[in-house]
C-alpha cells in the first residue's frame, strides 16, 4: 500500500507479522515490528490463509479457518492497516464467521476506492465483498466453470485481472461484480498452456502471467493490455 510503503505484511501459519522495510536494510535483527498470533476465542485454531490490504491501508483483511466447526469454520478478520504496524491486534475493527473457503494463499484485492474486495474460492468460484456493510455483494462462477488461482486490480483501478487455471485464457472484468469485459487469448504460442497468476504495470498497459505446460516450458506471457493479446513468453524456469 502507499500510505504504508514501507511495511510489508505477511502471514505465517496462526500469525501475522509486520516488518519495516528500512529496518530490514538497517537493523535486520529489529525489522519485525509485529509478530502477533491472530485474535480468536477460547478453543480456536484461527490458522491464517489469506492477507489482503487496501490501496490507502484503511483495510487489513485476514481470513482465517479452523474457527468454530459448530457453526461457522472461517473468519474474516478486518483490522485497520495504517495503525496495525504500531498498535498491533488493537487494531482490529470486525470480524465476520462464514462458511465459504478461498483458495489458500491468494491474495485478498480491493478496488481503488476500497468499496469492494474480490476473492478466489474453491471449485472456481469467485466472491465479492461489500467492505462498507461487511457482507457478500455477490459470487458466482467464472466462464466454463474455470477457477483462478488469484486476481489482480490493475493499478488505475478500472479493471480486475484473472488468469484461468487449467485454462488458457486471462479474464478482464469489470470492478463492480467480476462481470467479464474481455477474454485475451493465451494460446498465443502453445495451445497447452495452463496459467497461474497475474500482476499489471503501472502504467497500466502490460500484464505478466506466470504459465507453464508441464514439459517444454515455465516462466511468464507478456499481455499487451491496449491490444487485448499476448506478444511474448518468457522462460524462467
Amino acid at each position: 500500500s502507499p500510505v504504508v510503503s514501507n511495511y510489508l505484511f505477511v502471514g505465517t501459519d496462526y500469525r501475522l507479522l509486520v516488518v519495516d522495510m528500512e529496518k530490514a536494510v538497517s537493523d535486520p535483527a529489529h525489522a519485525v515490528v509485529q509478530n502477533n498470533e491472530i485474535p480468536k476465542n477460547p478453543g480456536e485454531y484461527g490458522y491464517l490463509m489469506n492477507l489482503g490490504i487496501s490501496r490507502d491501508a484503511r483495510m487489513l483483511y485476514a481470513y482465517a479457518w479452523e474457527i468454530n466447526y459448530a457453526q461457522y469454520p472461517y473468519r474474516m478478520l478486518v483490522f485497520n492497516g495504517q495503525t496495525y504496524p504500531a498498535t498491533g491486534n488493537s487494531a482490529l475493527t470486525t470480524t465476520k464467521d462464514w462458511d465459504q473457503l478461498l483458495v489458500s494463499e491468494s491474495k485478498i484485492e480491493f478496488r481503488a476506492d476500497g468499496t469492494r474486495a474480490f476473492m478466489i474460492g474453491l471449485g472456481g468460484l469467485f466472491y465479492v465483498w461489500d467492505t462498507v456493510n461487511n457482507a457478500f455483494v455477490t459470487s458466482g462462477y467464472f466462464p466454463n466453470g474455470q477457477g483462478a488461482q488469484g486476481l489482480t486490480v490493475r493499478p488505475d483501478g478500472t479493471y480486475v485481472y484473472a488468469p484461468m487455471s487449467g485454462g488458457s485464457s486471462l479474464l478482464e472484468l469489470n470492478n463492480s461484480l467480476l462481470q467479464v469485459v474481455r477474454n485475451i487469448n493465451l494460446a498465443v504460442f502453445d495451445v497447452n498452456i495452463s496459467a497461474g497468476s497475474v500482476d499489471v504495470t503501472e502504467d497500466n498497459k502490460t500484464a505478466f502471467v506466470s504459465a507453464s505446460n508441464y514439459e517444454t516450458f515455465c516462466g511468464l506471457l507478456r499481455a499487451d493490455l491496449v491490444a487485448g493479446s499476448v506478444n511474448a513468453k518468457i522462460q524462467t524456469g
